[in-house]
């Protein structure tokens, strides 16, 4: 494959190998290689909608700056309440809502595993070396699920500002599509939902938590690197709703899978003040793959300065309102990206229903393969 370098103003960004050939095609200079990935920073203050747009098609993650939001006094509040003893934590246990609530609460170390719901229905599953703590709309659950005043007093408005930003990066990506904001994508991400607003704390991998899990230096990384650098925190998996924005450390650690080479995983690199943001399935589905949903995972290497150190991490999950049908847009049929499968429509609270007993039921093996959902 060739592809062409483009001078850009403000940052660069990769275009799409199918948009690499259009352009070789037109006389520009070209260099034969495999094409580059990249994850482009986009400024909020001026953002760039053609480059947002592009990167949700190529390879479905970019950052974006300037964007008004504080984690801070959140991250403070959690980091107390993970600081308690496991048996106070354990007093909010985790509602996983596989039969219609709103999910909050919190998950222990090594109780969930990604690639059960999202990636393999058929591999075994992976332990991710984590515990979080969620929170859900606050308008519909009240306030009883806050173990502590200072999370009482940061979360809900966490909440409401990360449901703004994503409301606005919706707004954008709906103008990107073939048929300019025919997808609604925003009016359908205001009632209720299963958005959840989850802090994450990997412990530090010296740390008798994970070593009591995975050793110092037994676990094989999915890539093949040696047992004793490589761990894995998160195994590889794709995000189940629309739109995840993920405010991460300067740890770094999570890496996006190229849809073109499945050896080949891109790092995300910290960038400072920067959100992470991510195409769901769900939205990829809704746009018939015009978006993508792309595989990515979080590793640990040993042998660093941040052996001893926790990695933390905000996020938000966004999801369509739960009585929403998600149906793959006309415009978008057929201008997907290659080898990305047109899926029927869904309605959105039998489908998180069914992602969510995949995901936390102790009997969701027994049903792999079984759910007409799976991706």
């Amino acid at each position: 494959r060739q592809y062409t370098l483009i001078s850009c103003n403000s940052h660069c960004h990769t275009i799409s190998c199918k948009t690499h050939r259009q352009y070789t095609s037109q006389n520009h200079t070209t260099m034969s290689s495999p094409c580059p990935l990249r994850i482009p920073t986009i400024d909020m203050l001026n953002p760039d909608k053609a480059a947002l747009c592009a990167a949700a098609r190529d390879l479905g993650f970019f950052q974006i700056t300037n964007h008004g939001l504080d984690v801070d006094l959140s991250l403070s509040a959690a980091k107390d309440f993970f600081s308690l003893p496991k048996e106070e934590k354990l007093k909010y246990p985790l509602i996983p809502g596989w039969n219609g609530e709103l999910m909050r609460g919190y998950a222990s170390l090594g109780s969930e595993s990604a690639d059960v719901a999202n990636n393999s229905l058929t591999k075994t599953a992976q332990i991710d070396l984590m515990e979080s703590f969620q929170v859900s709309d606050p308008k519909f659950t009240g306030e009883d699920q806050f173990p502590t005043e200072d999370m009482r007093a940061a979360l809900p408005a966490l909440y409401s500002a990360m449901s703004d930003v994503t409301r606005t990066l919706l707004d954008y990506l709906d103008e990107g599509l073939p048929e300019s904001n025919s997808g609604s994508f925003s009016k359908n991400h205001c009632g209720r939902s299963r958005s959840i607003v989850r802090v994450t704390k990997y412990p530090a991998l010296k740390d008798s938590s994970v070593t009591n899990l995975v050793g110092t230096g037994d676990r094989n990384s999915s890539d093949g690197s040696s047992a004793s650098t490589k761990v894995s925190r998160i195994s590889a998996h794709r995000d189940l709703g629309t739109l995840t924005i993920l405010k991460q450390d300067a740890q770094g650690g999570l890496e996006v899978q190229d849809p073109n080479d499945d050896n080949n995983w891109v790092p995300v690199p910290p960038v400072e003040g920067a959100l992470v943001i991510n195409i769901g399935n769900l939205l990829q589905r809704w746009t018939a793959g015009y978006y993508r949903s792309s595989i990515h995972r979080v590793q640990a290497t040993r042998g660093t300065k941040h052996d001893n150190e926790d990695r933390w991490s905000v996020i938000m999950f966004s999801n369509a309102d739960d009585d929403f049908d998600v149906v793959p847009l006309p415009c978008c049929v057929g201008r997907g990206g290659e080898g990305v499968m047109i899926q029927e429509g869904v309605n959105v609270r039998a489908y998180m229903n069914c992602k969510m007993k995949q995901l936390f039921d102790p009997n969701a093996r027994e049903d792999k393969g079984k759910c007409k959902y799976d991706n």
